[in-house]
């Protein structure tokens, strides 16, 4: 005689895979946080004054110049000089502000097999 499993209703399997997506989101912020607090303050300073400066240049002073200068085609204008101009923002803050490479999780984040007992000589 075969044994049937008990199948899983599809309650059971919702709940699972939803928690089996918060548990990946959990992990994947966690890591943000991990990887953000290993820049030194000054350095995220930096960092958020550079996105600042660069959202407001590609929001308002490119298109703003544009339309002022050309009317409504300046929004053509704007958009074909802003193409490349987002990619150099990009390239650029690649380049200053990398992120710190994934390491070993810090000591809250052990994993049981990790924790084995080296004995004594």
């Amino acid at each position: 005689m075969t044994e049937k499993k008990p199948s899983m209703s599809r309650t059971q399997e919702t709940e699972r895979s939803f928690d089996s997506l918060l548990e990946s989101a959990s992990q994947r912020r966690k890591e943000s946080i991990r990887r953000s607090m290993a820049r030194p303050l000054g350095t995220e300073m930096v960092r958020t004054s550079y996105i600042i400066a660069c959202v407001l240049i590609d929001i308002l002073l490119v298109p703003g110049l544009c339309v002022s200068v050309a009317g409504r085609a300046g929004l053509v204008i704007a958009l074909v000089l802003m193409l490349p101009l987002v990619y150099v923002e990009q390239r650029a803050h690649r380049a200053w502000f990398p992120l710190p490479s994934p390491g070993p999780a810090g000591p809250e984040e052990e994993k049981p097999e990790s924790k084995e007992q080296i004995p004594p000589k």
